[in-house]
Protein backbone atom coordinates (compact mmCIF):
# COMPACT_ATOMS: atom_id res chain seq x y z
CA UNK A 1 0.00 0.00 0.00
CA UNK A 2 1.56 3.08 -0.96
CA UNK A 3 1.01 6.60 0.64
CA UNK A 4 -2.20 8.56 -0.55
CA UNK A 5 -2.90 5.47 -2.88
CA UNK A 6 -6.46 5.04 -1.07
CA UNK A 7 -10.32 5.07 -3.05
CA UNK A 8 -12.51 8.18 -2.24
CA UNK A 9 -14.16 5.97 0.35
CA UNK A 10 -11.09 5.60 2.04
CA UNK A 11 -10.05 1.79 1.20
CA UNK A 12 -6.74 1.30 1.13
CA UNK A 13 -5.34 0.17 -2.71
CA UNK A 14 -3.05 -3.07 -3.10
CA UNK A 15 -0.85 -3.28 -5.29
CA UNK A 16 1.94 -6.15 -5.63
CA UNK A 17 5.61 -5.60 -6.38
CA UNK A 18 6.81 -7.68 -9.13
CA UNK A 19 9.61 -10.05 -7.99
CA UNK A 20 9.20 -9.05 -4.55
CA UNK A 21 7.42 -12.57 -3.52
CA UNK A 22 4.11 -11.90 -3.40
CA UNK A 23 2.87 -15.14 -2.36
CA UNK A 24 4.87 -15.37 0.95
CA UNK A 25 3.14 -13.75 4.07
CA UNK A 26 4.73 -12.31 7.27
CA UNK A 27 2.79 -12.76 10.05
CA UNK A 28 3.45 -10.39 13.10
CA UNK A 29 0.80 -9.84 16.29
CA UNK A 30 -2.64 -8.21 15.76
CA UNK A 31 -2.92 -3.96 17.11
CA UNK A 32 -6.13 -5.25 18.56
CA UNK A 33 -7.29 -8.43 20.77
CA UNK A 34 -9.99 -10.47 20.11
CA UNK A 35 -13.13 -10.87 23.16
CA UNK A 36 -15.16 -12.94 24.08
CA UNK A 37 -18.61 -12.66 26.86
CA UNK A 38 -20.63 -15.31 27.46
CA UNK A 39 -23.60 -15.70 29.63
CA UNK A 40 -25.87 -19.02 30.09
CA UNK A 41 -28.16 -20.05 32.79
CA UNK A 42 -30.19 -23.54 32.97
CA UNK A 43 -33.49 -24.33 35.28
CA UNK A 44 -34.17 -27.74 36.00
CA UNK A 45 -37.15 -28.73 37.24
CA UNK A 46 -38.43 -32.65 38.52
CA UNK A 47 -41.93 -33.58 39.59
CA UNK A 48 -43.06 -36.57 41.45
CA UNK A 49 -45.27 -38.18 38.72
CA UNK A 50 -42.54 -38.88 36.34
CA UNK A 51 -41.55 -35.37 34.75
CA UNK A 52 -38.43 -34.09 34.42
CA UNK A 53 -37.69 -30.35 32.65
CA UNK A 54 -35.05 -28.67 31.72
CA UNK A 55 -34.34 -25.62 30.44
CA UNK A 56 -30.54 -23.98 28.90
CA UNK A 57 -30.36 -20.32 27.17
CA UNK A 58 -26.71 -19.23 26.17
CA UNK A 59 -25.69 -15.72 24.97
CA UNK A 60 -22.34 -15.19 23.24
CA UNK A 61 -20.57 -12.37 21.99
CA UNK A 62 -17.36 -12.89 20.55
CA UNK A 63 -14.98 -10.79 18.55
CA UNK A 64 -11.97 -11.88 17.11
CA UNK A 65 -9.37 -10.69 14.06
CA UNK A 66 -9.21 -14.02 11.96
CA UNK A 67 -11.41 -16.75 12.20
CA UNK A 68 -8.41 -18.88 10.74
CA UNK A 69 -11.25 -20.91 8.54
CA UNK A 70 -8.13 -22.97 6.99
CA UNK A 71 -5.11 -25.14 7.18
CA UNK A 72 -2.83 -22.68 6.11
CA UNK A 73 -1.57 -19.34 6.40
CA UNK A 74 -2.30 -18.19 2.65
CA UNK A 75 -5.61 -19.15 2.63
CA UNK A 76 -6.34 -17.88 6.52
CA UNK A 77 -5.11 -14.70 5.07
CA UNK A 78 -7.01 -14.89 2.21
CA UNK A 79 -10.54 -15.66 3.53
CA UNK A 80 -11.14 -12.91 5.75
CA UNK A 81 -13.67 -9.85 4.54
CA UNK A 82 -12.24 -6.75 5.14
CA UNK A 83 -11.26 -3.44 3.52
CA UNK A 84 -7.65 -3.58 4.39
CA UNK A 85 -5.82 -6.66 3.80
CA UNK A 86 -3.17 -5.87 6.39
CA UNK A 87 -4.68 -4.53 9.28
CA UNK A 88 -8.68 -6.47 9.31
CA UNK A 89 -9.57 -4.97 13.09
CA UNK A 90 -11.91 -7.01 15.23
CA UNK A 91 -15.50 -7.95 14.25
CA UNK A 92 -17.97 -10.68 15.45
CA UNK A 93 -16.75 -14.21 14.98
CA UNK A 94 -17.24 -16.27 12.31
CA UNK A 95 -18.72 -19.31 14.72
CA UNK A 96 -20.23 -16.93 16.75
CA UNK A 97 -24.15 -17.97 17.88
CA UNK A 98 -25.42 -15.14 19.68
CA UNK A 99 -28.41 -16.48 21.02
CA UNK A 100 -29.21 -20.42 21.56
CA UNK A 101 -32.18 -21.95 23.86
CA UNK A 102 -32.08 -25.54 24.40
CA UNK A 103 -34.90 -27.87 25.90
CA UNK A 104 -34.68 -31.33 27.41
CA UNK A 105 -38.51 -32.87 29.11
CA UNK A 106 -38.71 -36.37 29.96
CA UNK A 107 -41.14 -38.32 31.41
CA UNK A 108 -41.66 -41.63 32.16
CA UNK A 109 -44.30 -43.78 34.14
CA UNK A 110 -44.95 -47.66 34.42
CA UNK A 111 -48.88 -48.41 32.51
CA UNK A 112 -48.46 -51.72 32.83
CA UNK A 113 -46.56 -53.78 35.76
CA UNK A 114 -42.82 -52.55 36.31
CA UNK A 115 -42.15 -52.32 32.67
CA UNK A 116 -41.35 -48.45 31.83
CA UNK A 117 -42.40 -46.45 29.56
CA UNK A 118 -40.26 -43.02 28.29
CA UNK A 119 -40.38 -40.35 26.44
CA UNK A 120 -38.18 -37.53 25.47
CA UNK A 121 -38.26 -34.59 23.56
CA UNK A 122 -34.84 -32.43 23.46
CA UNK A 123 -35.48 -29.26 21.09
CA UNK A 124 -32.65 -26.69 20.13
CA UNK A 125 -32.87 -23.08 18.92
CA UNK A 126 -30.00 -21.13 17.14
CA UNK A 127 -29.49 -17.64 16.06
CA UNK A 128 -27.74 -17.36 12.46
CA UNK A 129 -24.31 -16.92 12.10
CA UNK A 130 -22.35 -13.80 10.96
CA UNK A 131 -21.55 -13.40 7.79
CA UNK A 132 -20.15 -10.46 5.35
CA UNK A 133 -21.55 -9.16 2.34
CA UNK A 134 -18.76 -8.02 0.09
CA UNK A 135 -17.79 -6.70 -3.84
CA UNK A 136 -15.97 -8.94 -6.88
CA UNK A 137 -13.31 -6.92 -7.85
CA UNK A 138 -10.60 -8.89 -9.60
CA UNK A 139 -7.72 -7.57 -7.45
CA UNK A 140 -7.97 -3.57 -8.38
CA UNK A 141 -8.78 -3.02 -4.60
CA UNK A 142 -6.46 -5.53 -3.25
CA UNK A 143 -3.86 -8.11 -3.85
CA UNK A 144 -5.21 -11.80 -4.03
CA UNK A 145 -8.66 -13.10 -3.19
CA UNK A 146 -11.09 -10.46 -5.08
CA UNK A 147 -14.46 -11.36 -3.58
CA UNK A 148 -13.07 -10.11 0.36
CA UNK A 149 -13.40 -6.44 -0.23
CA UNK A 150 -16.53 -5.05 1.97
CA UNK A 151 -19.57 -3.42 0.36
CA UNK A 152 -18.99 0.49 0.12
CA UNK A 153 -22.94 1.06 0.69
CA UNK A 154 -23.36 4.99 -0.92
CA UNK A 155 -25.27 7.62 0.11
CA UNK A 156 -27.48 7.88 -3.06
CA UNK A 157 -27.10 7.61 -6.40
CA UNK A 158 -25.03 11.15 -6.32
CA UNK A 159 -22.45 9.84 -4.27
CA UNK A 160 -19.20 11.08 -5.39
CA UNK A 161 -17.38 7.57 -3.90
CA UNK A 162 -18.90 5.32 -6.86
CA UNK A 163 -19.31 5.61 -10.41
CA UNK A 164 -22.36 3.24 -11.94
CA UNK A 165 -21.71 1.80 -14.82
CA UNK A 166 -24.98 2.36 -17.39
CA UNK A 167 -26.23 -0.91 -16.91
CA UNK A 168 -25.90 -1.22 -12.96
CA UNK A 169 -29.82 -2.08 -11.60
CA UNK A 170 -29.61 1.64 -8.98
CA UNK A 171 -33.31 0.95 -8.55
CA UNK A 172 -32.52 -2.72 -7.38
CA UNK A 173 -29.99 -1.89 -5.48
CA UNK A 174 -30.89 0.83 -3.70
CA UNK A 175 -34.35 -1.00 -2.52
CA UNK A 176 -31.98 -4.08 -1.02
CA UNK A 177 -30.12 -1.43 0.88
CA UNK A 178 -33.33 0.11 2.54
CA UNK A 179 -34.46 -3.75 2.99
CA UNK A 180 -31.24 -4.41 4.77
CA UNK A 181 -31.47 -1.29 6.66
CA UNK A 182 -27.83 -0.90 5.93
CA UNK A 183 -26.00 2.97 6.39
CA UNK A 184 -24.19 4.93 4.00
CA UNK A 185 -20.32 3.53 3.90
CA UNK A 186 -18.49 0.09 4.48
CA UNK A 187 -20.67 -2.72 5.76
CA UNK A 188 -18.69 -4.00 8.58
CA UNK A 189 -17.28 -7.54 8.51
CA UNK A 190 -19.75 -10.14 9.88
CA UNK A 191 -22.27 -7.57 10.96
CA UNK A 192 -25.44 -9.31 9.28
CA UNK A 193 -26.81 -12.68 9.98
CA UNK A 194 -27.81 -15.62 8.38
CA UNK A 195 -31.90 -17.79 9.25
CA UNK A 196 -31.95 -19.10 12.61
CA UNK A 197 -32.02 -23.05 13.07
CA UNK A 198 -34.15 -25.09 14.74
CA UNK A 199 -35.06 -28.60 15.36
CA UNK A 200 -36.88 -31.29 17.82
CA UNK A 201 -35.98 -35.13 18.50
CA UNK A 202 -38.12 -37.32 19.83
CA UNK A 203 -37.58 -40.95 21.52
CA UNK A 204 -40.03 -42.98 23.07
CA UNK A 205 -38.43 -46.54 24.99
CA UNK A 206 -40.64 -49.21 26.50
CA UNK A 207 -39.42 -51.56 28.46
CA UNK A 208 -40.51 -55.52 27.66
CA UNK A 209 -40.05 -58.26 30.33
CA UNK A 210 -38.44 -61.24 28.90
CA UNK A 211 -39.46 -63.66 31.77
CA UNK A 212 -35.67 -64.85 31.99
CA UNK A 213 -34.22 -64.34 35.30
CA UNK A 214 -35.63 -60.83 35.27
CA UNK A 215 -33.95 -59.74 32.01
CA UNK A 216 -36.08 -56.52 30.35
CA UNK A 217 -35.40 -55.45 26.65
CA UNK A 218 -36.22 -52.21 25.99
CA UNK A 219 -37.99 -51.35 22.23
CA UNK A 220 -37.36 -47.88 21.30
CA UNK A 221 -38.18 -45.39 18.49
CA UNK A 222 -36.12 -42.71 17.51
CA UNK A 223 -37.68 -39.50 15.52
CA UNK A 224 -34.21 -36.99 14.71
CA UNK A 225 -35.83 -33.26 13.43
CA UNK A 226 -39.41 -34.65 14.30
CA UNK A 227 -40.44 -31.67 13.06
CA UNK A 228 -39.22 -32.13 10.09
CA UNK A 229 -40.98 -35.17 9.51
CA UNK A 230 -44.80 -33.02 10.55
CA UNK A 231 -44.13 -30.43 8.01
CA UNK A 232 -41.04 -30.30 5.14
CA UNK A 233 -40.51 -26.21 5.79
CA UNK A 234 -40.15 -27.00 9.67
CA UNK A 235 -36.70 -28.04 11.23
CA UNK A 236 -34.30 -26.66 8.69
CA UNK A 237 -30.80 -26.54 9.85
CA UNK A 238 -29.23 -23.15 8.13
CA UNK A 239 -25.57 -21.81 8.43
CA UNK A 240 -23.88 -18.80 6.81
CA UNK A 241 -21.90 -19.11 3.55
CA UNK A 242 -18.23 -18.71 3.98
CA UNK A 243 -16.65 -16.70 4.00
CA UNK A 244 -18.47 -13.65 2.59
CA UNK A 245 -21.11 -13.36 -0.27
CA UNK A 246 -20.46 -11.22 -2.83
CA UNK A 247 -23.33 -8.75 -4.43
CA UNK A 248 -21.68 -6.60 -6.47
CA UNK A 249 -19.55 -6.53 -9.19
CA UNK A 250 -16.51 -3.86 -9.43
CA UNK A 251 -15.22 -3.04 -12.62
CA UNK A 252 -12.03 -0.34 -11.17
CA UNK A 253 -11.73 2.79 -9.88
CA UNK A 254 -12.13 6.15 -12.31
CA UNK A 255 -8.75 8.08 -12.50
CA UNK A 256 -10.33 10.11 -8.88
CA UNK A 257 -10.04 7.10 -7.13
CA UNK A 258 -14.36 6.40 -7.00
CA UNK A 259 -15.44 2.56 -7.30
CA UNK A 260 -17.16 1.81 -10.81
CA UNK A 261 -20.45 -0.48 -10.00
CA UNK A 262 -21.05 -2.64 -12.63
CA UNK A 263 -23.73 -5.23 -11.59
CA UNK A 264 -25.80 -6.13 -8.81
CA UNK A 265 -27.00 -9.30 -7.62
CA UNK A 266 -29.30 -9.84 -4.45
CA UNK A 267 -27.71 -12.84 -2.94
CA UNK A 268 -28.42 -14.49 0.67
CA UNK A 269 -25.95 -15.23 3.22
CA UNK A 270 -28.38 -18.12 4.00
CA UNK A 271 -26.93 -21.45 3.82
CA UNK A 272 -29.43 -24.38 4.00
CA UNK A 273 -27.54 -27.64 4.88
CA UNK A 274 -29.50 -29.98 3.55
CA UNK A 275 -28.89 -33.08 5.01
CA UNK A 276 -28.82 -31.46 8.53
CA UNK A 277 -32.66 -30.65 7.61
CA UNK A 278 -34.00 -33.97 6.92
CA UNK A 279 -35.72 -36.26 9.20
CA UNK A 280 -34.79 -39.76 10.13
CA UNK A 281 -36.16 -42.28 12.05
CA UNK A 282 -34.65 -45.60 14.14
CA UNK A 283 -36.22 -48.42 15.57
CA UNK A 284 -34.51 -51.05 17.63
CA UNK A 285 -34.61 -53.18 20.85
CA UNK A 286 -31.96 -52.94 23.16
CA UNK A 287 -31.06 -55.99 26.01
CA UNK A 288 -28.90 -55.45 29.02
CA UNK A 289 -27.27 -58.72 29.99
CA UNK A 290 -26.40 -58.42 33.80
Amino acid sequence: HLPGNDTLAGGPIYTAIPGAGQGNLMLTNAKEDGTAHVFSVVFNKSWDFGMDLMLGYAYTDAEDISPMSSFTASTSFDNLATNDINNPGTAPSNYNVRNRVTLDWRFSRDFWGDNTTRFTVIGVYSEGQPGSFTTHSEDVLQVDESFRHLLYVPTDASDPNVSFDPGFDQAAFFAWVDKKGFSPGFVGRNRNRSASSSRVDLRVDQELPLFVDDLKARLFVKIYNFTNMLNDDWGRTYDSNFFSRNVVEVSGLTPEGAYIYESFSERSLTDLQTFSSLWEARLGIEINFR
